[in-house]
């Protein structure tokens, strides 16, 4: 994406000069990281320089004071964009002692700055909603019994826990400031920044401490993207109740002077929540049933998006501690794990050959169906056809087992037994006929017939208990 400086009530104009700069300092791994969000159909990032007054009131109350923001959706541009202050930039070089002059200071920190607010838009992690949504259809959707913000951080997230968003703030700043340091800057700039920055708060002065390359902390950075949408769910907020998360471990790190190189959120947040879900299932199993904690504790842990349904769709688990805990949440009665348990049974008999329980499991699950999708008859139907094709494949497995095609059965000599594996009677589609004897049992094995004069051989449908009073002991 190309990304465009354009002035507007700012005093000090940003010119070519500063711009081919900034070109030249961005490595093209960082640009490329830059991808348009969904639903902006012009491949560029506006950053817009804006005066001290105009970023000002971008601030929300309590902030620190900024010296650019990155906006995910604007309100007034319906779009993600970036405002910088030059004014306040130069202002933090002119009070900033350095042996770097006034006239390399200000291009570099402006520059950072600007790469600061890139790092923000990589890390991103509104890339599942709609940009396309103007303001008041969003503002009704999602806050509709609130008044209009005063400030424009209508993006601005007020409801997550206390203790997540003060780590979020520590973990996104940090790896932006991170993303400064690891372009092409000369020694002088580069030991310019790292002072500036070790002045700045917590969280900001912790930047230089990602000890990993660009590539490195790149990965760290999509990591945290898709994490942050865990993390803002008020679901995880009794995760974050607890001390001893991996973000808070991670956060007490780089406070403490402690270089990181890189780090996968996503997998180490799915590593606590398996290392917790045993103590957690406890809890659960010790409250009273019908009380609130009670309550609370079936919607964490058997609810949707809930822990079991969480680690049981999570990749890296292994299969075997998958099906530990498939088998702890369907035991919990909630009728979507009894489902999916049902679905992995039956590949694991699948796969071991056991096919009639393949198929036992199967069928389980065409009968939870109407349970899994109450009022969806759509749904009903589009899975109730994929277990069926998924049923006739096994069948077909089983009718290429030795002893179970046509040819076998006509040939073999052994006398039928009322005892018939009932892999060949679902191969041979019996089951579903009555009894040639009786008329009243459904047939489940066949009795043997043959003519040795007119050299042919049949079979007669017939049930466990008809079928040896009828066996043929002559020949004609």
């Amino acid at each position: 994406m190309s990304i465009r400086f354009i002035n507007t009530t700012t005093r000090l104009p940003v010119d070519g000069e500063i711009y081919d700069e900034f070109l030249k300092t961005m490595r093209p791994a960082f640009r490329d990281a830059i991808q348009p969000r969904p639903g902006q159909h012009d491949a560029h990032v506006d950053v817009f320089f804006v005066d001290e007054q105009d970023l000002e009131r971008e601030r929300i109350e309590g902030e620190t004071d900024l010296l650019g923001v990155y906006f995910p959706l604007h309100p007034e541009f319906h779009r993600s964009i970036i405002k910088v202050s030059p004014e306040k930039v130069w202002d933090a070089c002119a009070s900033f002692e350095s042996t770097l002059p006034q006239i390399r200071r200000y291009p570099t920190l402006l520059n950072a700055v600007v790469i600061h607010e890139l790092a923000h838009w990589i890390m991103d992690d509104s890339g599942t909603h709609d940009h396309d949504v103007v303001p008041w259809k969003w503002w009704a959707e999602n806050r509709p019994g609130h008044n209009l913000p005063t400030s424009s951080h209508m993006h601005s997230r007020c409801s997550i826990h206390a203790k997540w968003q003060r780590l979020r703030h520590f973990i996104e700043e940090s790896l932006a400031n991170a993303f400064t340091l690891k372009q092409k800057l000369r020694q002088p700039e580069l030991d310019f920044l790292k002072a500036f920055m070790a002045t700045e708060p917590e969280g900001y002065k912790q930047g230089g401490l990602w000890s990993g390359d660009l590539q490195s902390t790149l990965r760290t950075a999509q990591t945290w993207a898709s994490f942050k949408q865990d993390g803002d769910a008020a679901r995880w907020n009794f995760v974050f109740d607890e001390i001893g998360t991996p973000v808070e471990e991670l956060v007490e790190q780089l406070r403490s002077n402690q270089s990181i190189d890189a780090v996968d959120f996503e997998r180490e947040f799915h590593r606590h929540l398996e290392s917790r879900v045993d103590a957690w299932r406890n809890e659960y199993q010790r409250s009273a049933p019908g009380s609130q904690q009670h309550k609370n504790w079936d919607e964490r842990l058997n609810g949707t998006f809930g822990v079991y349904e969480t680690l049981t769709t999570w990749g890296n688990l292994k299969p075997s501690r998958r099906l530990v805990l498939l088998k702890q949440w369907a035991a919990n009665g909630e009728i979507d794990a009894v489902h999916k348990l049902n679905h992995t049974l039956a590949e694991i008999a699948e796969a071991e050959g056991d096919y009639v329980k393949a198929l036992q499991h199967l069928r389980d699950r065409l009968a939870h169906l109407p349970q899994v999708y109450p009022g969806r008859d759509d749904l009903v139907e589009r899975d109730t056809t994929l277990i069926n094709a998924w049923i006739g494949r096994v069948q077909a497995l089983i009718g290429q087992q030795p002893g179970n095609s046509p040819t076998a059965n006509a040939t073999r000599d052994s006398r039928p037994s009322p005892e018939r594996d009932e892999r060949a009677n679902i191969a041979d589609g019996r089951g579903q006929v009555p009894c040639e004897f009786c008329k009243t049992r459904k047939a489940t094995v066949e009795v043997k017939r043959w003519d040795t004069w007119m050299m042919k051989s049949w079979s007669i449908p017939a049930c466990s208990v008809c079928a040896p009073h009828h066996e043929q002991t002559w020949m004609t």
